[in-house]
């Protein structure tokens, strides 16, 4: 024997949280230390470590570098895990530029200000976890 009256609950809790959206969240990014005004800061945000590693951001902005301190929010954000990469990009290239042994000729940084041993960090040490509606990721310039 079926009941009715449960059904009619559990059809509407369902349609409830189906038709409900799953709430978005933001994240800040706080960018100290930016030494010029000169060219570009391209900020890229990375959802998986498979485009963290390749450099294939899930999401990019590029904007104008102002000496010191630049903020922008990512919004919209549906994941709980991300990582970010910063290049103040001098030439307007959208590439690190590098001098003779390999080095970095342009501003960097990463979410945590995680450093990796002999190139960039993993995913998991710039990861950046939202775990409220709004999220700070403070990141402090690198210069070589």
């Amino acid at each position: 024997m079926v009941n009715y009256k449960n059904s009619s609950i559990l059809y509407f809790l369902f349609i409830f949280f189906i038709s409900t959206p799953f709430p978005q969240k933001s994240l800040t990014v706080e960018i100290s230390k930016v030494n010029s005004e000169k060219g570009n800061l391209l900020l890229s945000l990375y959802e998986t470590e498979t485009s963290f590693k390749n450099f294939k951001p899930d999401k990019y902005v590029v904007i104008k570098a102002k000496k010191g301190l630049v903020q922008f929010t990512f919004q919209n954000l549906d994941k709980s895990l991300y990582a970010i990469g910063i290049l103040h990009d001098l030439n307007g290239n959208l590439l690190m530029d590098k001098n003779f042994f390999g080095w970095p000729k342009e501003g960097f940084g990463f979410s945590k200000d995680a450093l990796g041993k002999f190139g960039p960090p993993t995913f998991n040490q710039a990861g950046i976890k939202l775990e409220s509606k709004l999220t700070l990721a403070k990141i402090t310039m690198k210069y070589l």
